[in-house]
């Protein structure tokens, strides 16, 4: 395994697993949803409900877009 030849951050790892864990999150909702439909006896919304995983996986998207341009993110701590 080659060095690293710099650190990254605990905050934009974390950040990182957690945006993991939302696209996971994302697919299980549209997994659900979509499963649901068949089993559910009145009908669903289904177009605002995969509406609502769209916005997040955007949100997503919009993350992990700033995080490969270098966004750092903060501890929330204070200085």
């Amino acid at each position: 395994m080659p060095p690293l030849t710099s650190v990254e951050s605990a905050a934009r790892i974390n950040l990182r697993w957690i945006v993991r864990l939302r696209w996971g999150a994302v697919a299980g909702q549209v997994i659900t949803i979509l499963i649901a439909r068949q089993f559910v006896r009145r009908p669903l919304p289904v177009v605002p409900l995969l509406g609502v995983c769209a916005a997040l996986a955007l949100a997503n998207l919009a993350v992990q877009i700033w995080l490969d341009r270098g966004g750092r993110p903060t501890t929330g701590l204070a200085p």
